[in-house]
């Protein structure tokens, strides 16, 4: 049995919560405590970071869909011959830079202010950011508190992409290199992407639903303009390599949103009818930044249809419009439909009635 010092389990307390091998606030209570003085990592416990690591990353994967058996399009454009789950594909890479194992010590340590924040240097350091999205709230509770955590998430490009809600509120912007978004649509890291998809879905029905209950009209303004930039990205990367399957997490996600019609105030519930009409009007528009981005899945579905057996990738079409099918047109007019009420000007009769109805479940 390998024993390791005090600071040493510290920092695996937190490399495990970081793959969600133990819930965050289990780890928390390890590191209330003061932090011990610092030694440095004996080569026992570096070997057990690197196993936690190792590990942890493909079981966290796995539980957030890589289990689930689906059909994906292969490195030719030629869809697979059968669903086989993620692992059965090819193991995705999750190889890490010395940038992750920096990120798990100064958690450890509690640094209430870092400026050494490493930028992530391949696919895997990018997947540890995105999981570390998930532990904002609760380090946000931490006794030494830890600013720097949501500006070292917002370099991650994935982090963008499943936690807009979160990093919106740094003030930051989403990466703007469309290299860093066209990177996720090849292999290696396209695994990630393709294992991701059921979680990322997830997220999205989860942001769109916590729109309701945001009340200050410039937090939805700012939240809705890293969703149309994120989204952006991520479609024309998937347009211009033809991975267009990468984006079934957001139709995916919309059918669950629109299976029915939804009204507007699902989305706008608890902007404040006391504030300027310019600034509701603003909000408003802001919260259906994901509802207009489904036009362009929509465009999809009419260039995939169009599509004739003897033309070139007619396989791959009969797949993507496989993919639309979960949103199909009758949801999509239930997303048009509240897109067009979100973006017609407030009455005050409209407003009264917007603020009082209960939400939607």
């Amino acid at each position: 049995m390998i024993e390791v010092g005090a600071f040493e389990g510290r920092v695996l307390v937190t490399a495990r919560a970081v793959v969600g091998a133990i819930p965050w606030e289990r780890a928390l209570e390890t590191l209330a405590a003061p932090c011990p003085r610092l030694t440095r990592m004996s080569p026992e416990a570096l070997h057990l970071l690197d196993r936690t690591m190792a590990i942890g990353l493909p079981l966290t994967l796995a539980r957030r869909g890589a289990w689930q058996r689906d059909r994906f399009l292969g490195d030719d454009g030629v869809p697979e011959p059968a669903a086989r789950r993620g692992w059965e594909r090819s193991p995705p890479p999750l190889e890490l830079s010395r940038a992750t194992s920096t990120w798990i010590l100064a958690l450890a340590r509690g640094t209430p202010a870092w400026t050494g924040a490493e930028p992530p240097r391949t696919a895997g350091d990018e997947l540890v950011l995105y999981l570390l999205c998930d532990a904002l709230a609760p380090l946000a509770r931490h006794v030494t508190e830890t600013p720097w955590v949501p500006q070292l998430c917002a370099l991650g490009t994935l982090a963008w992409l499943g936690h807009s809600d979160v990093l919106a509120g740094t003030r930051l912007s989403p990466p703007d290199d469309p290299a860093r978004w066209a990177a996720w649509m090849a292999p290696p890291a396209a695994r990630i992407a393709e294992a991701l998809q059921p979680d990322l879905a997830r997220r999205w029905v989860a942001i769109e639903r916590a729109k309701r209950d945001v009340a200050d009209p410039s937090q939805m303004v700012a939240l809705g303009t890293a969703q149309e930039a994120v989204l952006g990205a991520w479609f024309d990367a998937c347009e211009r390599s033809g991975r267009r399957d990468l984006a079934r997490f957001a139709t995916n996600a919309a059918a669950r949103l629109v299976a029915r019609p939804v009204p507007a105030h699902a989305w706008a519930a608890s902007l404040p009818a006391q504030a300027t009409l310019a600034s509701r009007q603003a909000a408003r528009i802001s919260a259906g930044a994901f509802l207009r981005a489904l036009e362009r899945p929509a465009r999809w579905d009419r260039e995939h249809r169009a599509r004739r057996h003897f033309d070139d990738g007619y396989a791959a079409a009969q797949l993507l419009l496989r993919d639309f099918e979960a949103l199909g047109p009758a949801r999509l007019a239930h997303a048009r439909s509240a897109l067009a009420e979100l973006e017609r000007p407030p009455t005050a009769h409209a407003q009264a009635y917007t603020i009082g109805m209960e939400n939607e479940p």
